[in-house]
């Protein structure tokens, strides 16, 4: 677990990043539209879960989930500060709060490394998806190989392409339909 000033220091270099490569403009190429529902898998400090709440709006719903306390409360003043009534801050890495074939996105950025089971996550991550979800991950501490194997291990994902302007960010799509997140 992140120390409170760690998580700041990740949070900083994070802005940094983020000037250079917008979340809104990643997202934007996602497919990320007014409406849908996004789920943002290890959220951090929340700039990407800010950005998923604006372009999908009212409408739309953004569940940002970390196990990091700091994060969490990070996510919540954001939203709180930018009006955003629909992103829903989960602490913890229990994907069961979150409706089966609910999330028209999954977003794992830069978290892919750090998963304790990515089998488990996919599997989990498959149950939230819709038929025609998409999951979007990149993760600047793993190869290509590395996460297109992870990912689709087990069938579930299939990759089906990169961001055009972003290449380093892999879109996969469901394989399968009707698998349930083991017990």
């Amino acid at each position: 677990m992140q120390g409170r000033m760690s998580f700041r220091l990740m949070a900083a270099r994070f802005k940094v990043r983020d000037a250079s490569r917008p979340p809104a403009k990643i997202l934007d190429e996602i497919g990320v539209r007014p409406g849908m529902t996004v789920l943002d898998l290890g959220c951090g400090p929340g700039s990407f879960s800010m950005a998923a709440a604006e372009l999908t709006g009212p409408a739309g719903t953004v569940y940002a989930l970390d196990i990091n306390p700091a994060a969490i409360r990070s996510v919540k003043r954001a939203a709180r500060r930018k009006g955003l009534a629909n992103v829903v801050a989960i602490l913890g890495g229990d994907l069961r709060a979150i409706p089966m074939q609910s999330c028209d996105v999954a977003l794992l950025h830069d978290v892919l490394h750090a998963l304790p089971d990515p089998r488990q996550t996919m599997t989990d991550v498959h149950r939230l998806l819709k038929h025609d979800g998409v999951l979007a991950v990149g993760d600047h501490h793993m190869t290509q190989d590395e996460i297109v194997s992870a990912v689709t291990f087990g069938g579930l994902f299939s990759l089906s392409g990169t961001l055009p302007s972003f290449p380093d960010i892999y879109r996969f799509g469901p394989a399968k339909a009707g698998v349930e997140a083991s017990q």
